[in-house]
């Protein structure tokens, strides 16, 4: 079933973070130079990642995929999140 906690929880400390508060999906809005360790560190907890941070190199790129067949997590990569929901918005009126 679905939860959504009451509070938001703002930190610099990732794996504290995850221990003291379980969840099922990392959404990651960070810096692309420190988006692809907090995806392989969630998904190697169990959890799934969506990552709306643009920038990401094709090797960062690569060891997301291969990080994500190795655990079985998914990983969904959405650079340029407000844009792509803005256009994804727009799709759904024109359909």
């Amino acid at each position: 079933m679905l939860q959504i906690p009451s509070e938001v929880v703002v930190t610099d400390k990732l794996s504290e973070c995850l221990d003291q508060h379980p969840a099922d999906v990392l959404l990651d809005f960070t810096h692309f130079s420190s988006a692809p360790d907090h995806a392989m560190r969630a998904m190697k907890r169990g959890l799934a990642v969506v990552i709306g941070t643009s920038g990401l190199r094709q090797p960062d790129v690569r060891t997301l995929v291969q990080t994500c067949q190795e655990t079985g997590q998914p990983c969904l990569l959405v650079p340029n999140f407000a844009i792509g929901a803005v256009l994804m918005m727009r799709f759904a009126e024109m359909a």
